[in-house]
């Protein structure tokens, strides 16, 4: 395996390489035995509610209070019934007519490449992952602060759901230009989910999957921004054009 790559929320503690983790991650994978959907609802609307009592080692970090937020049962259960025509088939099977059952079973492996300015944005789209009961590997950039591993302790103390969604997550740090971790991560991945701006999520896609691999890309938005000449400051002004240049 090639230099610069470093677990910082490992299954395997003296891990060198993908492959030293994929057994542990793939034999919990899909979920079993965890308590099925509504364990794992209540593991992160608990998480949420331990977020929102505060966390210390977390003060000061941009998005905690919108994660919180997001992790509410409530929240989940509406994203979960608009995407799926049934959700107690995440379960067991479920009839849909006389002669069909429907029963949803989880991708896999799930890789997420998160966004260099905003890593707390793999939180968001690990919890749905996790909540459907894929494993995980979340890729920070070596040169990012790792506030994803903070949380996983945090829930995994809260209960047995929330101690077995964090077993089945990996959290991996290794620079943009290693190449041969990028790759190993891309083959290993059921799912490919991209965060970042153009060039960063052509990147991803241009590595090497296999021909099953689903990629969810969370790139490029358009933002817009109203200013009141009322309220217009310089400062205000400084810091909108200093965005616009630097994320074009």
């Amino acid at each position: 395996m090639s230099q610069g790559l470093e677990f910082s929320y490992p299954l395997v503690q003296d891990a060198q390489s993908f492959a030293a983790i994929l057994p542990a991650l793939q034999q919990r994978s899909p979920a079993d035995g965890d308590g099925g959907l509504d364990a794992r609802l209540a593991a992160l609307q608990a998480l949420s509610d331990d977020l929102l009592r505060g966390a210390p080692e977390l003060a000061g970090t941009p998005g905690v209070a919108f994660l919180a937020g997001f992790l509410r049962r409530s929240n989940l259960e509406h994203l979960l019934a608009r995407e799926f025509p049934n959700v107690e088939a995440l379960d067991r099977f479920v009839p849909v007519d006389s002669r069909k059952s429907l029963r949803i079973l989880p991708k896999g492996l799930a890789c997420h490449w998160i966004a260099g300015n905003v890593p707390m944005l793999g939180m968001f789209s690990w919890a749905l992952s996790a909540l459907v009961g894929n494993a995980n590997v979340v890729r920070l950039s070596s040169r990012q602060e790792d506030f994803i591993s903070p949380l996983l302790v945090r829930l995994a103390g809260l209960s047995d759901a929330g101690l077995q969604m964090a077993e089945r997550t990996a959290i991996v740090h290794f620079d943009r230009d290693n190449i041969e971790a990028h790759r190993q991560m891309s083959e290993a991945a059921d799912v490919r989910i991209a965060w970042g701006g153009q060039e960063a999520v052509q990147a991803i896609k241009q590595l090497p999957s296999r021909w099953e691999c689903d990629d969810i890309v969370l790139g490029p938005r358009v933002s817009c921004a109203v200013v009141d000449p009322k309220l217009a400051t310089d400062r205000m002004l400084d810091r909108l054009a200093t965005d616009i240049v630097y994320f074009d």
